[in-house]
């Protein structure tokens, strides 16, 4: 017997959108490396993190990690190829980027 097991994203309506404009944050900001369904992104300026995670922490229905926060049973961090935030918008919730 063979079997497939295939996951699918953008299941859920989406009812709000988080545009990261509004939150005063622009791509001298941050770089941007994946944005559907969440938003990974490098800091461009070490200087900037604490301004760039206060106001990512702002914006309303979404959860913010940073690299060495990121949940251990997803099985994502301690790489270098993991940026230094994760993003994750509640359901139904969509971020809108520059």
């Amino acid at each position: 017997m063979n079997i497939i097991v295939t996951g699918d994203h953008g299941m859920s309506e989406i009812i709000q959108n988080v545009v990261l404009e509004n939150y005063n944050i622009t791509g001298q900001d941050i770089y941007v490396v994946e944005m559907i369904p969440s938003l990974t992104a490098f800091v461009n300026n070490a200087t900037n993190w604490p301004l760039v995670w206060q106001r990512l922490n702002k914006m309303p229905n979404v959860t913010v990690y940073r690299e060495r926060d990121i949940p251990d049973k997803w099985h994502f961090k301690n790489n270098d190829r993991v940026p230094d935030l994760v993003v994750i918008p509640d359901d139904g919730v969509s971020i809108v980027c520059f």
